[in-house]
């Protein structure tokens, strides 16, 4: 593009005292425009805005904003005082002409003022900024300068809403990107879950008929394969219900159906199916269980869900001859659940960490899917209710939550 010069008339040069007041108030005025001007990140509402204070603050009849195309051709992009008829078909480059041609636009007579300083942004001349003032009125000797510093805002402006814009496509192409990931993983698990289920139903199936069928005499080896089977498809089949879990969790579709149960009776029934597991590590598993009942609104089996995962997990990091202590009591209208356990305990900086999705405490081992504790954090919130740990290297960790009490009567 061609340089543009300041276009203007001759500027009265004598200032009053009053003069001189009025400018500074200009100054201020200035100063509020730029940060209204600056507020709007879209073109279609700043370049208006621009054109309007323009005129506002120098006080001219008419103002006109025109921006230059990659051809160099200008047109009008906001106007005022100015018929539209005018401006619609309004073309013109941006060169020794352009005086002419503003002229021309803004219809000035004789003894009209006419001001255009140019837009510039990074060292280009992007458009001009132009005022009129009809006979007898005209600029002050400080609207030059007024008119300049509007249409580095408008520069300024300008590219704060392309940039915003050309971040907010990015940031919408992004989100698309990740929204149609999470659908893929959705529907993923959910093939996951219906081609797996099946399959490992039969196996599951298969390895308890075998178990049934071989005679108590036979080859201990037989029985002990269909043992392995047996636990290596229930742990798969677990894998597979987390995995859903946690897709159904952070998809904000996952939901509990709370109805009275019997916090304590809950505690009782969990601990059952971990007693023969305790036992063969000759892990002492004991219950601590207050008399009465504590009544909660709960999801039944997610409550037990939930206890049974931080069961499974002191159990399985308690050394043998160590114990583990299963705990309900009731404390400022909650039922409080915990687990403590004599395992090698969590260091303070991975205490914060724990309930995060994949976290493991045996990272030496791998052992796990590390989703149990991230779920069993979930489920609890999703009941409103709010889960802790609390640890000491060489002595053991406890594993609380704790659960809203329903009040007497309900």
């Amino acid at each position: 593009m061609l340089t543009v010069e300041t276009i203007t008339g001759a500027a009265r040069s004598s200032r009053t005292p009053d003069e001189q007041a009025a400018q500074i108030a200009r100054l201020r005025e200035l100063v509020g425009i730029n940060r209204l001007i600056t507020g709007p990140l879209d073109p279609d509402r700043v370049l208006p805005l621009v054109v309007e204070k323009s005129a506002q603050l120098i006080e001219a009849d008419a103002c006109v904003l025109l921006l230059a195309d990659a051809a160099g051709r200008a047109t009008v992009v906001a106007g005022l005082g100015v018929d539209a008829s005018a401006t619609a078909g309004f073309e013109t480059a941006l060169d020794e002409h352009l005086d002419v041609a503003l002229r021309r636009l803004l219809a000035s007579g004789a003894g009209d003022e006419l001001m255009a300083v140019p837009v510039v942004a990074q060292g280009v001349v992007d458009g001009v900024l132009a005022a009129h003032w009809r006979a007898p009125r005209g600029p002050h000797p400080d609207d030059e300068f007024l008119l300049s510093a509007m249409a580095d805002q408008a520069a300024i402006a300008l590219a704060n809403a392309v940039s915003y814009q050309s971040l907010y496509r990015s940031e919408r192409e992004a989100r698309e990107t990740a929204e149609q990931a999470v659908l893929s993983r959705d529907q993923f698990l959910a093939m996951v879950s219906h081609d797996l289920r099946n399959p490992l139903g039969t196996i599951l199936m298969s390895a308890m008929l075998l178990q049934r069928t071989l005679p108590a005499t036979g080859d201990p080896s037989l029985r002990l394969q269909a043992d392995r089977i047996q636990r290596s498809v229930d742990q798969m089949i677990r894998l597979v219900d987390d995995l859903l879990d946690v897709a159904t969790m952070e998809a904000g579709t996952f939901a509990v159906e709370r109805s009275p149960h019997d916090a304590v009776g809950l505690a009782r029934e969990v601990v059952d199916p971990f007693v023969a597991s305790a036992k063969a590590r000759s892990i002492d598993l004991r219950v601590a269980l207050p008399e009465g009942a504590l009544p909660i609104a709960c999801d039944r089996q997610r409550v037990q869900q939930v206890l049974g995962n931080l069961l499974g997990n002191a159990i399985k990091f308690t050394p043998e001859g160590g114990s583990v202590v299963l705990r309900v009591e009731p404390k400022a209208g909650e039922a409080v659940f915990s687990v403590a356990d004599t395992g090698p305990g969590i260091p303070d900086s991975q205490l914060p960490r724990i309930f995060d999705r994949f976290w493991q405490a045996d990272h030496q081992h791998g052992t796990g899917s590390g989703l149990g504790l991230f779920i069993a954090r979930s489920l609890v919130e999703a009941h409103g209710g709010r889960i802790w740990a609390e640890s000491r290297m060489g002595v053991g960790s406890v594993f609380s939550f704790a659960v809203a009490l329903l009040p007497d009567g309900a």
